[in-house]
């Protein structure tokens, strides 16, 4: 049996000072997120982050940065 982890991408997207945000419903409210999903098979982590991020908004960007965990 092959362990596959659960890695989750999420995105933060500033443009003039205002923040893309996704609206979800949770335990019956209407609450505001950033765009955010799993990682799928052989997809790097910037693609998935601009996958995400167009199937939840529709919105195409290009990446400036990464977290600084992902660089230690």
């Amino acid at each position: 049996m092959d362990w596959q982890p659960h890695i989750t991408v999420a995105t933060v997207v500033e443009d003039h000072g205002r923040f893309l945000l996704v609206e979800e419903m949770a335990e019956g409210r209407a609450v505001f997120n950033q765009p955010a999903g799993h990682l799928e098979a052989n997809e790097s982590l910037t693609e998935a982050a601009l996958r995400e991020t167009l199937e939840e908004t529709t919105y195409t960007f290009t990446p400036t940065a990464l977290d600084q965990a992902l660089r230690r």
